[in-house]
């Protein structure tokens, strides 16, 4: 009764913690079975009419993917095994956000992931054979000292693969989303050069990884690479943001998704620029001033914006011929623009961005 009595009282604290703390934490237990050994069922539902999918075993240490008050579902390391036993069969139960040199136990979900970054390792099942892989990195330095990450993929037995990047270390970020014919693709993003962020999709066969296709990339022809670095997955969709040019630099976002194997641009999207406009700095140092009246559409509408107002950059399109904006005082719009590649300059109305603002925020 004592043990019961303690077991629920964990319980209840742990399930306000799953409702209050960020989905960032690992949570963890150790079956207890009882005094002795033994084991149970893995069920596929909460229910104990459900099919078995394996066994658990007195002591074994789990992973909790969902803490309920009757059945929890739960991921076994050793076994790749996921699935529902009772929650009065887990002990030890305790959280524990990722840090550097831990192992992390990854569930690819098709709908939303976490992003991390190289210093912890990863297991994980990527070629959907039902064993986990072990996902970590070597860090390799040229001869001037500077520090690249390599990939390294290592199965249950024993034969490693380790996949090259030119990516700075320190700026490497991946995530693991599910594959639907099976394992998990990595995405994985980094700086090459200077700001140069892009994005690879990988899978791996159990034998080797694969550089699978980037498709549509907008304002970048490569077959592999995607221009960004993964800063949001959410609903299934993945959003890399970077440095673009449109009337100076703006960090901007732009959305993918995996469809049919590739890393595809939606269509008909809007690089939307991460900019927080209630912060009265951004106005003060990043604002672009007109330096005289622009022509813009405003509600539908060709209006005339005059000199002397400040605004910021929103959103823009892909093909570069349409910058959204506000102004200071809440007036949003848009400018049709011009993209002169020769000389790699925008212009409105035949108005060369040089002269149709007092300053160009630009980078490089």
């Amino acid at each position: 009764m004592k043990r019961t009595c303690t077991v629920l009282l964990a319980l209840s604290l742990l399930l306000a913690m799953a409702v209050s703390g960020t989905s960032e934490e690992t949570m963890t237990g150790v079956v207890y079975v009882r005094e002795g050994g033994g084991s149970l069922h893995i069920r596929a539902e909460e229910s104990t009419s459900s099919k078995s999918l394996g066994y658990v075993y007195h002591n074994d240490e789990i992973v909790i993917l969902r803490l309920g008050q009757e059945w929890s579902r739960i991921f076994v390391p050793k076994t790749g095994l996921t699935g529902c036993i009772k929650t009065k069969y887990i002990t030890s139960i305790r959280t524990q956000a990722p840090e550097a040199g831990n192992t992390v136990y990854i569930y690819p979900s098709r709908t939303d992931a976490e992003i991390y970054d190289l210093s912890c390792s990863f297991t994980v099942d990527l070629d959907g054979d039902g064993v986990n892989e072990y996902v970590s990195s070597i860090i390799n330095a040229d001869e001037y000292g500077v520090e690249y990450s390599s990939l390294s993929i290592e199965n249950d037995l024993g034969s490693s693969v380790i996949y090259p990047m030119d990516f700075y270390d320190y700026t490497v970020n991946l995530c693991f989303v599910s594959n639907p014919t099976g394992g998990a693709y990595i995405l994985i993003s980094g700086d090459e050069a200077s700001c140069d962020y892009f994005t690879l999709c990988l899978s791996y066969n159990g034998k080797q990884l694969i550089s699978n296709p980037v498709m549509n990339a907008p304002e970048f022809e490569t077959e592999f690479y995607a221009p960004g670095g993964i800063t949001g997955f959410d609903n299934g969709v993945i959003t890399l943001s970077g440095s673009r040019d449109m009337l100076g630099t703006w960090y901007a976002a732009y959305p993918y998704i995996i469809e049919n194997g590739a890393l595809t641009a939606v269509q008909d999207a809007l690089f939307r620029v991460e900019v927080d406009i209630s912060d009265s700095e951004i106005w003060e140092y990043r604002a672009l001033k007109t330096a005289r009246p622009l022509p813009a559409i405003v509600y539908g509408k060709l209006e005339t914006i005059p000199a002397g107002v400040r605004l910021i950059l929103t959103a823009f399109d892909p093909a570069l011929t349409k910058a959204f904006f506000v102004t200071e005082n809440g007036l949003a719009g848009e400018f049709i623009v011009n993209f002169d590649s020769n000389d790699w300059s925008f212009s409105i109305s035949g108005i060369n961005e040089a002269d149709a603002f007092t300053e160009l925020h630009y980078a490089g």
